[in-house]
Formats: C-alpha cells, structure tokens, sequence
C-alpha cells in the first residue's frame, strides 16, 4: 500500500482514473481522461509534518461528450487530491485513519488558478480555472473523512520555452526575432503580474513559460506551487535568471555590486 506507484490503482482509487474514465466537477461538468501523466507520493510520518500526507495524480483530459471538432479546443489538465496515511498507519484500522481526516486541506493550485481567472488582464496569459471537485473519502477510503479533491484547468495553446533543469530549450530553438517577442512579452506580463495578484509559479524557471506563435501571447503555466508577492521591481536581472540571455562566465549580473550594463548580453 507504500508503493509511491500504486495509491491511484487499489482499493478505492482503482480503476477510478484510466484512460477513457468520466470524472465530474461541482458545475456537472464531464471531463474524459486521455492520459496519465505523472503520479507523486507525499506520504510522510505524521510526528514529523504539519500537513497531511497524499498522493497527487496528473490527467491529461478533454471535455466529454462534445463535438469531434470542438475536442481539441477542450483540452484541459487535472489534478487528483487524495490523503493517505502517514507512514506505519497504512493498515492500521479505519477509526485510526480516520483521526488524520483533514477536510479542510486546500491545494495550492486551486486558490492560484481561482485568483488568476478573477482577474481581467492576468486570466489573458494564464491557464483558465475550468472547475473543481472537492470531497471527502468513504469509511473505505485511505483515510475516512480524509479530502479527495479534484482540480481542472486549461491546457494552454503553445511551445514550452524551458524543462524542469532550468534552461530554457525551447527558447533557444526560436529564431532571434521570435525571441526578442517573448522577451518584450516576458517584461509586460510580470510586470501585470506584480502589479496585480502577485502569484508566481514556484521555482524560478522557463519551464514556467508557453509561448503561443500565432498569438504571439506569452503564458505563465504551473501553479501548483507559487509564491504571493506582489510590487516585485522589474530589473533585467530578470532575463537571465529564466535563460532568456546568455551572459558572460562569472554571473556578475547576480552580485549586489552590478553595474548593470547588459552590452554582451546575448538575447
């Protein structure tokens, strides 16, 4: 049952998220699973955190039940919320797990993509909230009581500027007056950003970014960690701290002393 692999296929959970499963939001929505993508364990001993432990299931998904043509257009991503228990308790009886019942957890995720799409201009370079799910286990659940939550949002159109190693791949393939449009955009969306909701994708990395060729709209993609900070002064240390320039050996432009010149800056 500690498998990190196996929470999203035994007991309660099995067979709930396969390739061509239904699963619903609050509004009634219908979403079809197309695929899953990246499973996590974060099941940890309870004398040692202060949050739960749960495992979280990534779905690749299309709205259900719409027209061949429009299927595309509804593209979407979800995440699944399960508590489980912590460790050593997993086989424990059901009135013990259920002690550990937390029916309040809220994932990060849900409160940044809700605050995002509230916001006029900030909802235009961000994936759209597209609903939510939440619940609580059975007495046959992991934990009985224990939060089973669900969250959906858009699948943005576009090419991902980096990988998760912090170098902006993607940006780089782009020809250098492809590449001078995103930086412009970089500069005006977190600018909008800081000024506004102040909610930044946690960690500090291109793979953050998704840039649309036909709109030429720069996306801010990946909230299921983010930092609240908002007035964050624009600089151009910016630039190089997502790869969006090459600068000489040494990375002066990170020191408190840098005199700010940006001359072989390779963009």
């Amino acid at each position: 049952m500690t498998s990190p692999r196996s929470w999203f296929d035994q007991g309660p959970m099995r067979g709930r998220y396969e390739r061509g499963s239904i699963i619903t939001t609050d509004d009634g929505t219908e979403w079809e699973i197309v695929g899953r993508l990246k499973q996590d364990d974060l099941q940890t001993e309870g004398k040692l955190v202060t949050r739960p432990s749960y495992a979280a299931l990534k779905l690749h998904c299309m709205k259900a039940n719409v027209d061949p043509s429009e299927r595309s257009a509804s593209e979407s991503f979800a995440r699944v919320y399960v508590q489980v228990p912590y460790l050593g308790t997993e086989f424990d009886d059901a009135q013990t797990r259920a002690a550990q019942a937390d029916p309040a957890f809220q994932p990060d995720e849900l409160e940044a993509y809700r605050t995002l799409s509230d916001h006029t201009v900030v909802s235009t370079f961000t994936p759209k909230f597209l609903g939510s799910k939440v619940s609580v286990q059975e007495l046959s659940g992991f934990v009985p009581g224990g939060f089973l939550i669900l969250v959906v949002w858009e699948r943005v159109p576009g090419i991902p500027l980096g990988d998760t190693t912090g170098q902006a791949t993607g940006y780089w393939t782009q020809s250098k007056r492809e590449r001078k449009k995103i930086r412009e955009a970089f500069k005006e969306t977190f600018k909008e950003i800081s000024s506004t909701v102040g909610i930044w994708p946690r960690p500090t990395s291109p793979h953050h970014l998704v840039w649309n060729f036909l709109t030429e709209t720069l996306f801010w993609v990946g909230f299921r960690q983010f930092d609240r900070k908002k007035d964050i002064v624009w600089s151009e240390t910016w630039l190089p701290a997502y790869d969006l320039v090459k600068t000489p050996p040494g990375d002066k432009w990170a020191r408190m002393d840098w005199d700010g010149d940006t001359t072989c800056w390779i963009g």
